[in-house]
């Protein structure tokens, strides 16, 4: 009986632990594959393309806050990803993100549901971040945790860094800006962004020098991803995100940091190898009867039938005598 209440004991000491680590978790790291067959950067996504999401944020899987500095701690375990309803009711600002590599970019693409409409009522400079649009912080120094000023405070400069937001204003036109730089250019950058069906899709390929990264597997950078929703002619009434620094509380004990993203040298599109058919000739429906020429196989045949038929005939005389 002691002895099994000492196993009981262990066992709940590290059940505890368990609890308490996973309590403490203020940020994630997943691992990207490599993006082995190249997209069309054209606002269309298909999986033959991209594959399966790095991202599935809706509000099953996510934490709502409020923007008045409370909401959920950077002891949250799942604060990772979170939304905020800002002004009245927002739809489900649903969204899906891919993200990739290679030795020279990183690709990202995004799939958002957006009910009420594209729009950006400024997109021109830093104000374009008031309407429907992604924003990501990426960070080749790596994921920060809350209490780390760097994600504290987004907009300030930082040489390993990268503040960007890309939209599509409604004349039509890709917009982006990029606060660090206070650039509304992102060099080197393609993006391609299309609205349909209450679909907003957002595809863009950055290169690691200028994000400032390195394109080797095992490289990880810090990075967190935000879709604002704004309905048409107003301003933003709320936001889904991933990972922290962007939107929401700046009080550090509401922070939950930016989460990782390990670049791992595993193949995103599974290409499928090239079935080579063998024409093997029509199919057997059974041996013809073939005449074979004289001289030939006949004669051979018939060698072998007459010897057979000598050695019956011997036997059958031997036996024949033996019986005698």
């Amino acid at each position: 009986m002691k002895k099994l209440l000492a196993i009981l004991m262990v066992c709940a000491m590290f059940i505890t632990m368990g609890v308490v680590a996973n309590a403490a978790r203020s940020n994630v790291t997943v691992d990207v594959p490599y993006m082995n067959f190249k997209p069309t950067i054209d606002g269309k996504i298909s999986y033959e393309e991209w594959g399966e999401p790095t991202i599935i944020a809706n509000k099953a899987n996510a934490v709502e806050r409020s923007e008045d500095g409370t909401g959920p701690d950077k002891d949250y375990p799942d604060g990772n990803l979170y939304f905020s309803h800002h002004i009245g009711t927002v739809a489900d600002l649903a969204w899906k993100g891919w993200i990739r590599w290679d030795e020279t970019y990183m690709y990202f693409a995004f799939e958002v549901v957006d009910t009420d409409g594209n729009s950006i009522p400024n997109p021109e400079g830093s104000n374009i971040w008031n309407g429907d649009i992604i924003q990501m912080i990426v960070d080749a120094g790596g994921p920060k945790a809350p209490d780390e000023a760097i994600n504290n405070t987004p907009w300030t400069e930082d040489p390993k860094r990268m503040n960007m937001a890309f939209g599509l204003g409604e004349d039509g036109k890709v917009y982006t800006w990029e606060w660090d730089t206070h650039a509304d250019v992102v060099p080197g950058a393609i993006c391609a962004i299309t609205y349909a069906n209450n679909l907003r899709v957002t595809e863009v390929m950055i290169p690691h020098a200028t994000l400032n990264g390195n394109g080797a597997a095992g490289f990880t950078y810090g990075m967190s991803i935000l879709s604002f929703n704004c309905p048409a002619g107003e301003g933003y009434n709320g936001w889904f995100t991933w990972g922290d620094g962007i939107a929401g509380p700046h009080a550090f004990e509401d922070r939950v940091g930016s989460n990782g993203v390990k670049l791992a040298q595993v193949d995103a599109i599974i290409i499928p190898e090239e079935v080579v058919e063998v024409d093997e000739g029509p199919a057997d429906v059974g041996t013809p009867a073939v005449t074979p020429p004289s001289g030939g196989a006949a004669q051979t045949n018939d060698a072998v039938i007459a010897v057979l038929a000598l050695m019956l005939s011997s036997g059958a005389a031997l036996i024949a005598k033996k019986r005698k």
